[in-house]
């Protein structure tokens, strides 16, 4: 009996066994602070308009959705310079079917499986992705796939890249994406990826502007498919796209301008 009472007490207080804890946020317009130096396990679920998470510290979930956001309107997520959003399931960010998000991150956005920022479903979202920022994961390290999803603006001068199958950024539906990787900016598939996917999907109706790098490094070497009708790829002076670009069949007013380099994964591909 002694050793059964132990045994329960020592089960109640392992930190194994302690339970996920959520932060809510439920005030309008407030700004919310997490420091340097701080650690935190739990998760940021902001359920009210116009807030402002301010992270200079450590968010690192055990589970899915590390900071949500859903069905919000003018959101702010800021993750400083050596900051991290960390989850070990899948959403480190999670803004889906709101209005004006905005993300910028200096630091670090990992999910541990699939999706590292997902803002599927949103119109007039912005994601930044500044000098020294990485964002990553296992499958779409950016997502926002589905048609509902509108007007994204996405620019990049960090890391942003997928260690296994499927897609880095995946616009595939979405519409009205303005999307612009800065000199020094990479987009990829690592090395490890499996899969048969690009390392980016834009959709119809979008402007990809590419001063950087965006490759496939697996052994697909798909670097960009345009999905839909209307969309121009610009690869710039000093920009590099490694991988087949490919527009897919059935395209019209798709528009491809290099002044960069366009270089086949393997010999048996071609650029274009």
């Amino acid at each position: 009996f002694r050793l059964l009472v132990a045994i329960t007490i020592a089960l109640c207080f392992s930190p194994s066994a302690v339970l996920a804890v959520t932060d809510t946020h439920s005030t309008a317009a407030a700004t919310v602070t997490i420091g340097a130096g701080t650690t935190t396990n739990n998760k940021q679920s902001i359920t009210a308009d116009n807030v402002t998470l301010e992270n200079s510290g450590v968010i690192d979930f055990t589970g899915n959705s590390a900071v949500v956001a859903n069905s919000r309107t003018g959101v702010t997520v800021n993750n400083n310079s050596g900051a991290s959003i960390l989850t070990s399931g899948t959403y480190a960010v999670k803004a889906q079917s709101g209005t004006d998000f905005t993300l910028t991150n200096s630091g670090t956005i990992t999910a541990g499986t699939n999706w590292a920022v997902d803002v599927n479903q949103s119109t007039g979202s912005t994601i930044t992705n500044n000098a020294g920022g990485v964002i990553s994961a296992q499958k779409w390290a950016i997502n926002a796939l589905l048609s509902t999803t509108s007007s994204l603006t996405l620019t990049n001068s960090g890391k942003i890249f997928t260690t296994g199958a499927n897609t880095t950024v995946q616009l595939t539906d979405a519409t009205g994406t303005t999307m612009t990787n800065n000199s020094g900016g990479e987009i990829y598939r690592d090395t490890t990826a499996s899969g048969s996917q690009p390392a980016v999907k834009i959709g119809a109706s979008s402007t990809l502007t590419n001063s950087g790098q965006i490759r496939d490094d697996s052994s697909v070497g798909r670097g960009i498919q345009v999905v839909g009708n209307n969309t121009t790829v610009t690869n710039n002076s000093g920009g590099l796209i490694y991988g087949k670009v490919w527009f897919g069949s059935g395209g019209t007013g798709v528009t491809l301008i290099n002044s960069g380099t366009l270089i086949a994964r393997s010999v048996e591909d071609t650029a274009v």
